[in-house]
C-alpha cells in the first residue's frame, strides 16, 4: 500500500492520524503517521496543536511533505537520519528549531519558506554532506548554516537567509557551491574559502552587499561562474589570496 505524495496537503483541520495495531503497512504514535517499522516519518497532521516533537530513534528518514504547512509545531528533535526529503518542512511558519544527532542529506526545498527557523543543529556536525537546491531558501531567521561537512551546496540553498552573519565551509573534502546558493544573505560581511572549495557557481553571493573581505586559502583559485559577488563600495572591498599566488587569481 502506498500513501500518495501530498495525500493530506492543506488539510488545515487535521489534528491526528491513528492506525490500528494490525495494519500491515502503516503505524502511528502520538497522532503522527509512520511506516510499519517506524523507520520513516510519513505525515505530521497540519493542525496538531503540539509545539514540540521528539521523533522516535528508529526513524532514519522524513518523507517529502511530511510537515509541510504545519501550523503550531515549533521544535523538532531526531536521532540518526539519512535524509530529509523534498518539501518536508516547507512553509512551517511556527518552526523555530530542528536538531538531530546526524543527517546525511537535506533534499530539494526541504525547509523552504520557514521564516521562523532560527537554529538547525546536528550533534555530528560533519555528517551532513548534501544540501540540495532551495533547501533553506527564505529561512530569514536562520543564524547558522550547517556547512561543516557539506560537499555539495545546491542552487539557492540558503538564498535570502538574511540572519546569517558568517559561514564555515568544509575543510576535509572537495566542496561545490551552487548558483545563487547564498544570494541575498545580507548579513554576511566576510567570506573565507578553504583550499577544498573547488567550484563556486554564478551569482553564488549576489546581493550580499555588506561583504567587504573575501579570503581564498588555496594557491589555485576555484572554478568560478559569473557575478559571484556583489561589491558595495569598491574602495572598501578586498580579496586576499596566498602569498605568491596573485597571478593565478588575475
Amino acid at each position: 500500500t502506498h500513501l500518495g505524495n501530498g495525500a493530506f496537503n492543506n488539510c488545515a483541520g487535521l489534528t491526528s492520524l491513528n492506525v490500528t495495531a494490525g495494519n500491515a503497512d502503516f503505524s502511528s504514535q502520538g497522532g503522527v503517521l509512520y511506516d510499519k517499522d517506524k523507520t520513516e516519518l510519513l505525515l505530521y497532521p497540519m493542525a496538531k496543536p503540539d509545539k514540540s516533537l521528539e521523533i522516535p530513534n528508529t526513524v532514519t528518514s522524513i518523507a517529502g511533505n511530511a510537515f509541510k504547512g504545519t501550523l503550531y509545531l515549533e521544535n523538532v528533535t531526531a536521532g540518526d537520519l539519512t535524509s530529509i526529503e523534498s518539501s518536508a518542512f516547507m512553509n512551517c511558519e511556527a518552526l523555530t528549531s530542528f536538531s538531530a544527532k546526524s543527517l546525511g542529506k537535506v533534499e530539494f526545498q526541504a525547509f523552504y519558506d520557514s521564516p521562523a527557523l532560527e537554529t538547525f543543529t546536528l550533534t555530528e556536525a560533519g555528517s551532513l554532506k548534501t544540501i540540495e537546491q532551495g533547501a533553506f531558501t527564505n529561512c530569514s531567521s536562520l543564524t547558522g548554516a550547517p556547512l561543516a561537512g557539506a560537499t555539495s551546496i545546491g542552487s539557492g540553498a540558503f538564498q535570502n537567509c538574511t540572519a546569517l552573519t558568517s559561514l564555515t565551509f568544509c575543510e576535509t573534502d572537495d566542496v561545490t557551491i551552487g548558483s545563487s546558493a547564498f544570494s541575498g544573505c545580507t548579513g554576511l560581511t566576510e567570506l573565507t574559502f578553504p583550499e577544498r572549495v573547488k567550484s563556486i557557481e554564478s551569482n553564488a553571493f549576489r546581493g550580499c552587499n555588506k561583504v567587504t573581505a573575501v579570503t581564498f586559502k588555496s594557491a589555485n583559485p576555484p572554478e568560478c561562474g559569473y557575478r559571484i559577488f556583489s561589491i558595495g563600495d569598491p574602495n572598501e572591498f578586498q580579496i586576499v589570496v596566498p602569498a605568491d599566488s596573485e597571478n593565478a587569481y588575475i
